[in-house]
C-alpha cells in the first residue's frame, strides 16, 4: 500500500524520510515534495491554499492505481490531505483507504491565525517558536534564515487564506484524528468535530506532547499506522 506524507508549514519531504525504518515493509511511503523546498527549491513559493491543492493533487492522481493507499498530513498537511481528497472524489477517483489527520483542528474550525505572516521577523520567529517549531538560535544563522523564513511565511499565507467550504461534503472512507495533549493550537471540542466530515469511522489518539508531537512519538505513531493499514 502506498503512503502519501504531506508536510507541516515549512517542512519538505525529508521530514518523513526516517519514518520508513518503523513501518511495515508492506508500506510503499510517497513523502510529496512541495514547490520551493527539498528538489524543489526553485520552484516559486505557492499564492494560496487551492494552488497548492491543485499542486499536490497533480502529483498524487498520477500515483493513483488500482492498489489501496492512504494520506498521513500533519498541520497545513492536514489541509492539503482533506482538499486533495475532495478533488479526487470530484473526479471520479479512487478514494484513500485511509486518511490520518494529524496535529489539527477540523477543517470547518476558524482560523486561528490571522496575519501571522506579516509579522516582523523577530516576532514571527518568536510565535513560531513558542509554538514548538525552529529553535531561535537557528535564526541566528543568516544563511538558514534567509533560506527558511520566506518558506514559513508562505505557508503561513495559504493556511491563513484557506476558507472551509461549506457544502455538506464528506469523505468516504476511514480516519484517524491524532494531537499532542499539550498543544496550545488545538482544543478537544475542535478535534471531535473531524467525526463529521466523513461517512466512515472515526479514531481518536492523543500524545502527551506538544504541536510536534511526531518527533518524539515517532515509533509510536508508525505503529498505529502499521495496525491500521496492514
Amino acid at each position: 500500500m502506498k503512503l502519501f506524507f504531506l508536510p507541516y508549514a515549512g517542512g519538505s519531504a525529508s521530514v518523513f524520510l526516517s519514518w520508513k525504518r518503523s513501518l511495515d515493509q508492506a508500506i510503499d511511503i510517497r513523502p510529496v515534495e512541495l514547490a520551493g523546498r527539498g528538489k524543489r527549491i526553485c520552484e516559486p513559493l505557492y499564492e494560496s491554499m487551492e494552488e497548492a491543492v491543485s499542486d499536490v493533487f497533480s502529483i498524487i492522481s498520477k500515483e493513483i492505481d488500482e492498489e489501496e493507499y492512504a494520506i498521513y498530513g500533519h498541520s497545513m498537511g492536514t489541509i492539503l490531505a482533506y482538499e486533495v481528497t475532495r478533488k479526487i472524489k470530484a473526479t471520479k477517483m479512487k478514494e484513500p483507504e485511509h486518511i490520518f489527520f494529524s496535529g489539527r483542528n477540523s477543517p470547518d474550525t476558524e482560523n486561528i491565525f490571522k496575519d501571522m505572516h506579516t509579522l516582523n521577523d523577530n516576532d514571527f520567529i518568536k510565535l513560531i517558536s513558542n509554538y514548538g517549531g525552529p529553535n531561535m538560535e537557528l535564526f541566528e544563522n543568516e544563511e538558514f534564515k534567509t533560506m527558511f523564513l520566506p518558506i514559513l511565511r508562505g505557508d503561513f499565507n495559504i493556511v491563513e487564506m484557506y476558507k472551509f467550504q461549506k457544502d455538506h461534503f464528506k469523505l468516504g472512507c476511514n480516519i484517524t484524528i491524532l494531537n499532542g495533549r499539550e498543544d496550545e493550537l488545538i482544543s478537544f471540542e475542535h478535534m471531535k468535530k473531524w467525526e463529521r466530515v466523513t461517512n466512515g469511522s472515526c479514531r481518536f489518539y492523543e500524545f502527551d506532547d506538544g504541536h510536534f508531537f511526531i518527533n518524539k512519538y515517532r515509533i509510536e505513531i508508525c505503529k498505529i499506522i502499521n495496525d491500521t493499514l496492514v
